[in-house]
């Protein structure tokens, strides 16, 4: 597949972001009331602050992979566990529901 074909395969949002990385390294990633790094550690954790009164942050792998929901205390701050995914995965990091939810992509990175 040549590149142009494969980039014309990503969802908009997708190219938006990985252009935003390439373009200014890894920064926050923000969407809404949901703040994250764009970028994080295989192995390590990573802070989510919740600007929203959702009661729960979501956080899946593309593809048959598992979400995870994590509560979020009054602080609006939840700590997350990389969950053990090869580097390079995007993480899916999501709060709220159907037109009301609030998505943020995150890398994974290898050590």
């Amino acid at each position: 597949m040549s590149a142009p074909a494969f980039v014309s395969t990503l969802t908009p949002a997708f190219v938006v972001w990985l252009a935003l990385l390439l373009l200014y390294g890894p920064v926050i990633a923000q969407s809404g009331g949901l703040r994250a790094p764009a970028v994080v550690t295989q192995g390590g954790t990573f802070e989510v602050e919740v600007g929203t009164g959702d009661p729960s942050v979501e956080v899946s792998t593309p593809g048959p992979g598992s979400t995870t929901s994590y509560p979020v205390p009054p602080g609006k701050k939840v700590t997350i566990p990389v969950p053990p995914v090869p580097g390079g995965t995007i993480l899916i990091v999501k709060v709220g529901r159907r037109n009301r939810a609030t998505i943020v992509l995150v890398e994974v990175i290898a050590p």
